[in-house]
């Protein structure tokens, strides 16, 4: 039987994955965070405004990147959890390169920790690029603060994966937020 592309994290699957997740977190590590995130305005962030790069130079009010569908400061450390509904989206990533360097409408004052979930049935090359330019981001010597990134299956229609892939998370967060 083929695995279904259909799979969570759009609307309410969505958030019920962030439910999870922040049900996992808390109870691994035994506090209740708060988390901000989703595509409300003080959750956002641009680049410069390039008028010849719009139809007749006209920017759009909601022209901007969300900064994380959760984010919250722990252990002096930005932890940002970008969750896709099908393939790995690498803009999800590249958006953040320009943030750790300074060059967005907000700056990091904290490392950076993303962690990205996406539906793992797609293509294996999208997660192979994502992992090698989250390398390139880390050794970037322009960037302000230090970043790390991992993925993770949100496991689709799964339950299962979707559990293992958050117990994966969790996992390596202990590990990233334990080591300064």
């Amino acid at each position: 039987m083929r695995a279904s592309l259909r799979g969570p994290p759009v609307g309410k699957p969505q958030s019920e994955f962030v439910d999870q997740f922040k049900a996992a977190f808390r109870e691994s590590f035994g506090v209740t965070r708060e988390w901000t995130g989703g595509q409300g305005r003080h959750n956002n962030m641009s680049l410069p405004f390039v008028a010849q790069l719009r139809r007749d130079g006209v920017q759009s009010a909601g022209e901007c990147f969300e900064l994380g569908d959760l984010r919250a400061d722990i252990a002096q450390r930005m932890v940002i959890i970008e969750c896709e509904s099908r393939a790995i989206a690498v803009h999800n990533l590249v958006k953040y390169w320009p943030f750790i360097r300074g060059e967005m409408s907000i700056k990091p004052s904290l490392p950076v920790l993303l962690c990205h979930f996406s539906d793992w049935v797609s293509y294996g090359s999208h997660r192979d690029l994502w992992y090698w330019i989250s390398g390139r981001m880390a050794s970037d010597t322009q960037r302000l603060v230090e970043f790390a990134g991992e993925q993770f299956d949100h496991g689709g229609e799964s339950a299962d994966h979707r559990q293992r892939g958050i117990a994966s998370c969790i996992e390596w967060l202990k590990g990233r937020l334990a080591t300064g």
